[in-house]
Order: C-alpha cells, then sequence, then structure tokens
C-alpha cells in the first residue's frame, strides 16, 4: 500500500515532532508500561486526526473490564489509560477487541471530547 507511512525511532521524541492531526491511525505498542503508554497517548491524542483510531495492543484489560486482562497474564499497557477514561466518563470513545492473543483497546471515532480533554 502506498498510503502507510512506518515512523521508527523513540516514540515520545518521534511524536513530539510530529504535526497535529495528521494520523488516521496510530498504533501504541512499545513498552509493557502504563505510565509511559499513557504518555503516548496523550501525544497521539494530539496528532490523529477526528475521527482517527488510536490502538493500544496488549491492553491488560480484560472485555468484561477486567483488570488484570486473564487472556493475557502480564499486559498492562493500557491500564492507565483506561482507568484514567473510566474515572473521566470517557468510556463510551472505547471499544475493547478480543483478539486471539488477548485484548486490545480500540479507541473509535476520536471525537473533540476526548481530543481537547485535559489530560
Amino acid at each position: 500500500m502506498n498510503n502507510i507511512q512506518w515512523i521508527e525511532g523513540e516514540s515520545l521524541k518521534v511524536m513530539e515532532k510530529q504535526e497535529e492531526s495528521k494520523f488516521d491511525f496510530i498504533l501504541l505498542d512499545s513498552v509493557n508500561d502504563k505510565d509511559y503508554i499513557f504518555e503516548e497517548f496523550k501525544l497521539a491524542l494530539k496528532l490523529i486526526k477526528l475521527g482517527g483510531i488510536i490502538l493500544i495492543d496488549d491492553l491488560g484489560v480484560g472485555v468484561d473490564n477486567a483488570i488484570p486482562d486473564k487472556s493475557q497474564y502480564g499486559a498492562v499497557k493500557g491500564v492507565k489509560v483506561f482507568n484514567v477514561l473510566k474515572e473521566n466518563n470517557l468510556l463510551k470513545h472505547l471499544k475493547l477487541h478480543q483478539s486471539r492473543k488477548g485484548v486490545q483497546g480500540i479507541f473509535i471515532n476520536i471525537q473533540e471530547e476526548l481530543k481537547q480533554f485535559n489530560f
């Protein structure tokens, strides 16, 4: 496909240099650290277009919103993102998807409410 651009490097540094509201899809799959992924997520919200998708691989939350995700022991990447969204009544923007490997969090149809929220 000629419309996909892979950008490699230390994620936070690379993301800080990108143009805001440029991306349709962002995959967060760096380290299994909920605080690091939370920082990536905050940057990703600035970079994603309205209506875009942010995917966190190995989320750490089960399809029943259980933490830890029993289908993938040890995964915690999106736990802080999930908890902050839950605390702020923003889970309506989240769809949990169960794959054969575990749960990934898919943030669907990013709207102004989520992009403008002050994390």
